[in-house]
């Protein structure tokens, strides 16, 4: 159950980046970037001294500038940047948590990312941290200030659309008064809490025509464990959490930014749902999907992931086969068909815990079916969902001993 997640991303990351990277073309590809971003720069710092600063050609120049900029620090650190995009019900929270290891992205049934997120997976860390920068923090105050004067207005729930989880913060906002905000913070719930009100103030501000000027270097960072064994030898790997480009609830600026970090990105991961989303959903992705091929500088679309998310709903005779199932997916989002992926990102996470749970429980005492019953929180749900209903009855001939192993696979 858990073996899906780890192979998938395996299979991803290891079309890119390989133990086996050459020196010389590491280094020829940082020469040539560097050489362009010289000359690149040196035409900017002459057209500026021709009294042209407010040409709109220069600020496309200077954006390239940065464009060259990231990507040497990219291969300097060789680094593997995945973005993904989703329908609503996809998962794609649950789908990032399950690569996690555990629960740590805030999810929910109504649009929750705003603002894109880094996930950094490192080998040294021991815990997550999710880190922002100054910058960031300023503006995001500034904003709940501004936000604090709006809370009494009479219209307000009909401007944010009614949508409960967005009237309920500018509630907490009037009756507590502003999260405050560290540029480290550790601690899973408060990770959630604060990825969550983030995201949440940037959205209202969208939805009440407050201003902002976020820059796109200040997107938050989180910092994780390799929860999986991953095939990842060298190099950092990163998965950039974003909205759609296409979202309605981003504005102009807010969307360069989506379009910034998946111009950034090696690989964009697609998250579907398998019984199929409501067709305006699909709709809106199949337009995000477009304009990611229109801002990515290819016409191959080898660097396009389908990730098939709640295969468990798969029932025999009614729903379409895998082949099948991989088929569709590849000619209705134009990706090739080797590179859809089905999943289950919830019995992925629900296998993690469970193994966790049952090395933890195997440290303190013989394990037995009754003490993973009584000890652990996940052994009931777990065995449901590997063997049925009829679990507690199957478990009389199962050894206790299998259950890492069923659980793995």
């Amino acid at each position: 159950m858990d073996a899906t997640i780890t192979t998938t991303v395996n299979t991803i990351a290891g079309m890119t980046l390989s133990s086996s990277v050459s020196e010389n073309l590491y280094n020829q590809t940082l020469c040539t970037l560097r050489s362009s971003e010289n000359k690149l720069c040196d035409i900017v710092k002459q057209l500026n001294s021709e009294s042209l600063r407010s040409s709109p050609k220069l600020d496309d120049l200077t954006q390239y500038c940065n464009f060259f900029r990231d990507e040497i620090e990219s291969v300097e650190k060789l680094e593997l940047r995945m973005a993904i995009v989703g329908t609503m019900k996809a998962g794609k929270s649950t789908i990032l948590n399950a690569i996690i290891g555990y629960d740590l992205l805030p999810s929910r049934n109504t649009a929750m990312t705003t603002l894109p997120t880094e996930i950094l997976f490192s080998q040294h860390s021991k815990e997550p941290q999710l880190i922002l920068k100054s910058e960031l923090i300023t503006m995001i105050n500034e904003i709940g200030r501004q936000l604090q004067l709006k809370t009494n207005e009479c219209n307000l729930g009909i401007r944010l659309r009614n949508e409960e989880d967005l009237i309920n913060m500018m509630n907490n906002i009037a009756a507590n008064g502003l999260t405050t905000l560290a540029t480290i913070t550790c601690g899973n719930s408060k990770i959630v809490d604060n990825l969550k009100y983030i995201n949440d103030v940037i959205r209202i501000s969208v939805m009440l025509n407050i201003e902002n000027s976020i820059d796109s270097t200040w997107i938050p960072r989180l910092k994780v464990p390799l929860a999986h064994s991953f095939s990842i030898p060298q190099g950092e790997f990163i998965i950039i959490d974003t909205p759609g480009p296409n979202d309605s609830n981003l504005s102009a600026h807010l969307r360069q930014i989506v379009i910034s970090e998946l111009q950034k990105a090696t690989l964009i991961l697609v998250a579907l749902e398998f019984i199929g989303s409501d067709s305006n959903d699909e709709a809106k992705l199949q337009e995000d999907i477009e304009t990611i091929r229109e801002y990515k500088d290819t016409d191959s679309p080898s660097y396009l992931y389908a990730l098939v998310n709640k295969i468990d709903q798969r029932i025999e005779g009614k729903h379409n086969s895998i082949e099948q199932t991989k088929a569709a997916v590849a000619m209705k989002y134009k990706i090739p068909v080797a590179n859809v992926h089905e999943i289950s990102a919830m019995n992925a996470i629900l296998s993690y815990t469970f193994r966790q749970e049952y090395e933890e429980l195997e440290k303190k005492s013989d394990v037995t079916h009754e003490t993973l019953m009584s000890k652990t929180k996940s052994y009931k749900i777990f065995m449901q969902q590997a063997l049925g209903q009829t679990w507690e009855q199957a478990a009389e001939y199962i050894n206790v001993n299998l259950l890492p192993n069923i659980a793995e696979k």
